[in-house]
């Protein structure tokens, strides 16, 4: 699915790819996974924690979830285009043993 977002005077597209879900009958414990890639270096934060924005592409994992659990990412990112500042800010929730892009 598309994320449009928009910034004042221009649009920003970010892509969001999710894989398919775990194979049935993995019953084992695993962690989510978010991957976020930004256009630019970004001020970033997740999960109220702030994190190295001049990585443009970074992977985060949740605790491992039992089968049938869901971690929610709280992503907050700001960053240049040009001469605009574009502000970002979704949540994005992925279930256990499921891997999520954002790009």
């Amino acid at each position: 699915r598309d994320l449009t977002l928009s910034a004042a005077g221009g649009v920003t597209r970010l892509q969001a790819l999710v894989a398919d879900p775990p194979a049935p009958g993995a019953a084992a414990d695993a962690p989510a996974e978010l991957t976020l890639d930004f256009p630019a270096a970004a001020s970033v934060r997740v999960n109220d924690t702030t994190v190295d924005g001049t990585v443009r592409t970074q992977t985060f994992r949740s605790p491992p979830l039992k089968p049938g659990q869901t971690h929610t990412f709280d992503v907050r990112a700001s960053w240049a285009d040009g001469a605009k500042k574009v502000e970002w800010e979704r949540k994005v929730t992925v279930g256990a043993g499921e891997r999520s892009r954002l790009q």
